[in-house]
């Protein structure tokens, strides 16, 4: 199960290449209006891509 606390890397074994895929996909798909990138250096949990999800998309 996953839960919000979950590690990207540790637990759930996401490579730096993977992370970078799944965050680009999410930005696309939610439509982020993200203007520093230092926002998807810090995503590291679950919890992470659900912030940063929640602080920058209009549709929300």
């Amino acid at each position: 199960m996953i839960n919000k606390e979950a590690d990207l890397a540790g637990d759930l074994n996401l490579g730096s290449l993977e992370i970078s895929d799944l965050l680009s996909i999410i930005v696309r798909e939610f439509d982020l209006h993200i203007d520093e990138n230092d926002q998807i250096e810090q995503v590291k949990t679950v919890d992470d891509l659900l912030n940063l999800i929640e602080n920058y998309s209009e549709e929300l």
